[in-house]
């Protein structure tokens, strides 16, 4: 079965030490964009005369999202009040639980890469990158 992004729900919250984090759902996202990469390493044995081997040894993932800042709204304002943070005052816990049950839940951190301002017709938008600190747990809707 297809199903459209915007049935997707994003939700966001402070890491806790033990128990489950309080999760609040960002509103008005409008966009979010995936990024998965891997690290590859080459080696040319002899055996294989010239030819190279190849094994991805590593991932990171990070996801930007576009959306209007939506003042009073949780999850909206847990992500904006990050914008000038730094360091570990930049974690956070998201999650995003898919249509069909199943959830991705990641360890990571907020950069703010653009808020308020624009033309004096334009709502406040907000930007963010979310990079994974860390192998993210993805659950099965049994789970999630």
């Amino acid at each position: 079965m297809v199903y459209s992004v915007s049935d997707y729900k994003i939700e966001i919250g402070a890491p806790v030490k033990t128990g489950e984090p309080q999760f609040s759902t960002i509103s008005n996202v409008e966009s979010m964009e995936m990024k998965l990469k891997g690290t590859t390493k080459a080696w040319s044995p002899m055996e294989l005369k010239g030819w190279a081997r190849n094994m991805v040894t590593g991932k990171t993932l990070s996801l930007t999202f576009k959306g209007k800042r939506c003042y009073g709204d949780a999850g909206n304002d847990f992500v904006a009040n990050k914008l000038l943070s730094t360091g570990s005052d930049c974690a956070a816990v998201l999650k995003i639980t898919f249509p069909n049950g199943d959830a991705l839940v990641c360890d990571g951190l907020v950069d703010i890469t653009s808020s308020f301002g624009g033309a004096s017709t334009d709502m406040d938008s907000m930007e963010w990158t979310y990079t994974v600190d860390g192998k993210p747990e993805y659950q099965e809707a049994a789970q999630a």
